[in-house]
Protein backbone atom coordinates (compact mmCIF):
# COMPACT_ATOMS: atom_id res chain seq x y z
CA UNK A 1 0.00 0.00 0.00
CA UNK A 2 1.34 3.34 -0.94
CA UNK A 3 2.75 5.42 2.17
CA UNK A 4 0.45 8.49 2.16
CA UNK A 5 -2.55 5.66 1.63
CA UNK A 6 -1.70 4.06 4.59
CA UNK A 7 -1.10 7.56 6.34
CA UNK A 8 -5.09 8.51 5.53
CA UNK A 9 -6.54 5.28 6.94
CA UNK A 10 -4.61 5.29 9.71
CA UNK A 11 -6.05 8.91 10.65
CA UNK A 12 -9.41 7.50 9.53
CA UNK A 13 -8.73 4.59 12.24
CA UNK A 14 -7.83 6.95 14.80
CA UNK A 15 -10.78 9.82 14.23
CA UNK A 16 -13.05 6.90 14.36
CA UNK A 17 -11.90 5.99 17.76
CA UNK A 18 -12.02 9.66 19.11
CA UNK A 19 -15.29 9.85 17.50
CA UNK A 20 -17.33 7.19 19.00
CA UNK A 21 -16.78 7.92 22.25
CA UNK A 22 -17.80 11.31 21.51
CA UNK A 23 -21.14 9.94 19.64
CA UNK A 24 -21.71 7.74 22.19
CA UNK A 25 -21.99 10.32 24.89
CA UNK A 26 -24.60 12.66 22.50
CA UNK A 27 -21.65 15.38 22.21
CA UNK A 28 -22.65 18.05 19.47
CA UNK A 29 -19.07 16.68 17.56
CA UNK A 30 -19.33 13.17 17.06
CA UNK A 31 -17.85 10.25 15.01
CA UNK A 32 -18.43 11.83 11.37
CA UNK A 33 -16.84 15.49 12.61
CA UNK A 34 -14.19 13.86 14.52
CA UNK A 35 -13.09 11.55 11.57
CA UNK A 36 -13.21 14.10 8.72
CA UNK A 37 -10.69 16.53 11.20
CA UNK A 38 -8.34 13.78 12.16
CA UNK A 39 -8.37 12.79 8.23
CA UNK A 40 -8.16 16.37 6.80
CA UNK A 41 -5.14 17.07 9.12
CA UNK A 42 -3.10 14.46 7.71
CA UNK A 43 -4.02 15.44 4.31
CA UNK A 44 -3.28 18.81 5.06
CA UNK A 45 0.46 17.90 6.31
CA UNK A 46 0.67 15.29 3.47
CA UNK A 47 0.01 18.05 0.77
CA UNK A 48 2.02 20.67 2.93
CA UNK A 49 5.05 18.26 2.64
CA UNK A 50 4.78 17.91 -0.83
CA UNK A 51 3.97 21.11 -1.85
CA UNK A 52 6.30 23.00 0.84
CA UNK A 53 9.68 20.85 0.00
CA UNK A 54 12.41 21.90 0.19
CA UNK A 55 11.89 25.43 1.50
CA UNK A 56 8.84 25.26 3.77
CA UNK A 57 7.30 22.00 4.40
CA UNK A 58 4.98 23.25 7.30
CA UNK A 59 3.96 26.69 5.56
CA UNK A 60 -0.05 24.65 5.17
CA UNK A 61 -0.01 22.02 8.00
CA UNK A 62 1.04 25.62 10.36
CA UNK A 63 -2.48 27.19 9.60
CA UNK A 64 -4.01 23.75 10.74
CA UNK A 65 -4.49 25.07 14.20
CA UNK A 66 -5.78 28.17 13.37
CA UNK A 67 -8.92 26.56 11.40
CA UNK A 68 -9.45 23.72 14.26
CA UNK A 69 -9.75 26.94 16.91
CA UNK A 70 -12.60 28.08 14.57
CA UNK A 71 -14.21 24.53 14.80
CA UNK A 72 -13.66 23.91 18.01
CA UNK A 73 -15.01 27.68 19.56
CA UNK A 74 -18.16 26.68 17.75
CA UNK A 75 -19.13 23.95 19.99
CA UNK A 76 -18.58 25.20 23.10
CA UNK A 77 -21.57 27.07 24.51
CA UNK A 78 -22.56 28.97 28.13
CA UNK A 79 -26.56 27.57 29.58
CA UNK A 80 -27.28 29.75 32.62
CA UNK A 81 -23.93 29.21 34.98
CA UNK A 82 -22.09 26.82 33.46
CA UNK A 83 -20.11 26.10 30.22
CA UNK A 84 -20.43 23.13 27.94
CA UNK A 85 -18.43 21.83 25.39
CA UNK A 86 -14.76 22.07 26.75
CA UNK A 87 -13.75 18.49 26.51
CA UNK A 88 -15.83 18.13 22.83
CA UNK A 89 -13.14 21.12 22.14
CA UNK A 90 -9.96 19.87 23.18
CA UNK A 91 -11.12 16.32 21.92
CA UNK A 92 -11.07 18.17 18.11
CA UNK A 93 -7.64 19.82 19.09
CA UNK A 94 -5.99 16.49 19.83
CA UNK A 95 -7.34 15.07 16.85
CA UNK A 96 -5.98 16.98 14.51
CA UNK A 97 -3.05 17.19 16.31
CA UNK A 98 -3.01 13.41 15.87
CA UNK A 99 -3.83 13.63 12.16
CA UNK A 100 -0.89 15.89 11.86
CA UNK A 101 1.30 13.17 13.59
CA UNK A 102 0.20 10.50 11.07
CA UNK A 103 0.19 13.03 8.47
CA UNK A 104 4.12 13.60 9.13
CA UNK A 105 4.93 9.87 9.42
CA UNK A 106 5.36 9.98 13.56
CA UNK A 107 3.01 7.07 14.22
CA UNK A 108 4.57 6.35 17.76
CA UNK A 109 3.59 9.54 18.70
CA UNK A 110 0.46 9.84 17.26
CA UNK A 111 -0.94 6.30 18.70
CA UNK A 112 0.34 6.67 22.21
CA UNK A 113 -1.37 10.27 22.17
CA UNK A 114 -4.33 8.47 20.65
CA UNK A 115 -4.53 6.15 23.70
CA UNK A 116 -3.33 9.10 26.17
CA UNK A 117 -6.60 10.65 24.94
CA UNK A 118 -9.12 7.72 25.21
CA UNK A 119 -7.77 6.64 28.23
CA UNK A 120 -8.51 10.23 30.10
CA UNK A 121 -11.97 10.11 27.29
CA UNK A 122 -13.14 6.97 29.13
CA UNK A 123 -10.87 5.83 32.25
CA UNK A 124 -11.11 8.87 33.86
CA UNK A 125 -14.90 9.63 33.31
CA UNK A 126 -15.83 8.53 36.92
CA UNK A 127 -13.44 10.65 38.44
CA UNK A 128 -15.28 14.36 38.26
CA UNK A 129 -18.59 12.01 39.04
CA UNK A 130 -17.38 11.19 42.51
CA UNK A 131 -15.53 14.34 43.02
CA UNK A 132 -19.07 16.09 42.26
CA UNK A 133 -20.61 14.30 45.32
CA UNK A 134 -18.01 15.58 47.81
CA UNK A 135 -17.85 19.36 46.07
CA UNK A 136 -20.74 20.52 44.62
CA UNK A 137 -21.52 24.18 42.88
CA UNK A 138 -25.20 25.41 42.82
CA UNK A 139 -27.06 28.28 42.29
CA UNK A 140 -30.57 28.78 43.95
CA UNK A 141 -33.17 30.76 43.07
CA UNK A 142 -35.20 31.47 46.91
CA UNK A 143 -38.65 33.49 46.49
CA UNK A 144 -40.16 35.06 49.72
CA UNK A 145 -42.44 37.25 51.39
CA UNK A 146 -40.41 39.94 53.32
CA UNK A 147 -42.37 39.85 55.68
CA UNK A 148 -41.86 35.49 56.45
CA UNK A 149 -38.27 36.27 55.90
CA UNK A 150 -35.01 37.52 54.73
CA UNK A 151 -31.70 37.05 53.52
CA UNK A 152 -30.03 36.81 57.01
CA UNK A 153 -33.00 34.17 57.46
CA UNK A 154 -31.10 32.08 54.57
CA UNK A 155 -27.64 32.63 55.28
CA UNK A 156 -28.49 31.06 58.77
CA UNK A 157 -29.95 27.55 57.10
CA UNK A 158 -27.03 27.33 54.93
CA UNK A 159 -24.52 27.83 58.06
CA UNK A 160 -26.90 25.39 59.47
CA UNK A 161 -25.75 22.99 56.96
CA UNK A 162 -22.03 23.95 57.17
CA UNK A 163 -22.67 25.20 53.10
CA UNK A 164 -20.32 28.10 51.90
CA UNK A 165 -22.71 30.69 49.97
CA UNK A 166 -21.96 33.74 47.99
CA UNK A 167 -24.71 35.84 47.08
CA UNK A 168 -25.00 36.81 43.38
CA UNK A 169 -28.26 38.72 42.92
CA UNK A 170 -31.31 40.59 44.71
CA UNK A 171 -34.76 41.22 43.22
CA UNK A 172 -37.39 43.25 45.65
CA UNK A 173 -40.40 44.90 45.32
CA UNK A 174 -42.45 46.11 48.27
CA UNK A 175 -43.65 42.90 49.61
CA UNK A 176 -41.88 39.88 47.53
CA UNK A 177 -37.97 39.39 47.02
CA UNK A 178 -36.12 36.99 45.24
CA UNK A 179 -32.69 36.04 46.15
CA UNK A 180 -30.05 34.02 43.82
CA UNK A 181 -27.08 32.69 46.10
CA UNK A 182 -24.02 30.24 44.96
CA UNK A 183 -23.93 27.03 47.39
CA UNK A 184 -20.52 25.01 47.60
CA UNK A 185 -20.76 21.98 49.44
CA UNK A 186 -21.11 17.64 49.59
CA UNK A 187 -24.01 16.64 47.72
CA UNK A 188 -25.94 14.73 50.57
CA UNK A 189 -26.26 18.18 52.74
CA UNK A 190 -26.97 20.05 49.51
CA UNK A 191 -29.70 17.78 48.81
CA UNK A 192 -30.77 17.63 52.94
CA UNK A 193 -31.02 21.07 52.60
CA UNK A 194 -33.48 21.19 49.62
CA UNK A 195 -35.97 18.73 51.76
CA UNK A 196 -35.34 21.21 55.00
CA UNK A 197 -36.62 24.46 52.48
CA UNK A 198 -39.57 22.37 51.33
CA UNK A 199 -40.76 22.16 54.86
CA UNK A 200 -40.43 25.82 55.39
CA UNK A 201 -42.89 28.41 55.70
CA UNK A 202 -40.18 31.14 55.17
CA UNK A 203 -39.83 30.11 51.43
CA UNK A 204 -42.50 30.24 49.16
CA UNK A 205 -40.27 28.50 46.13
CA UNK A 206 -36.63 27.76 45.15
CA UNK A 207 -35.30 26.36 42.19
CA UNK A 208 -31.77 25.46 41.07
Amino acid sequence: MNEEILKLVLSLVAGVLLGLEREYKFKSAGIRTITLISVGSTLFTILSIKIGLPGSPDRIASNIITGIGFIGAGVIYKNNESVNGLTTAATIWIAAAIGMAIGNGDFVIAFTSLIFTLTVLILLNFVPEKLNNFHQIRVYKLSFRLENANNKDLEDIFKKFNLKYRKLKEFRNSNEATSVYELKGHKNKLDTMNEYLMSLKLIDSFAY
